[in-house]
């Protein structure tokens, strides 16, 4: 059975640009379509209702590089026993977070 997890990354500051605002509307969506989704954020995402969210350790207004979000995203999925991730991101910045 899979166990699924969304990770869904911020693009640019704060939280109330149209980019965040967008990432965590499809975040919200994809949650309906998937039981018991975890979902791994940074605070400028916001707040993604319906699911436990847990957030990147990241100071505010200090957001950390793609790559160390990427790694702690692994680090939580492990932690979970996920076993399919959703990536979210902006359209731009899509490719750099999966290939993280």
């Amino acid at each position: 059975m899979k166990k699924s997890g969304i990770v869904a990354f911020a693009f640019g500051a704060p939280r109330i640009i149209l980019s965040n605002w967008l990432i965590a509307e499809i975040t919200s969506r994809l949650l309906q379509g998937i039981e018991e989704t975890l979902v791994y954020t940074q605070y400028d995402v916001g707040f993604v209702p319906v699911a436990k969210v847990e957030y990147a350790n990241e100071k505010p207004g200090n957001p950390l590089p793609t790559l160390r979000i990427a790694r702690g995203a692994v680090q939580w999925a492990k932690q979970h026993g996920l076993t399919e991730l959703w990536v979210v991101a902006a359209k731009p910045h899509l490719w750099r977070c999966v290939r993280d």
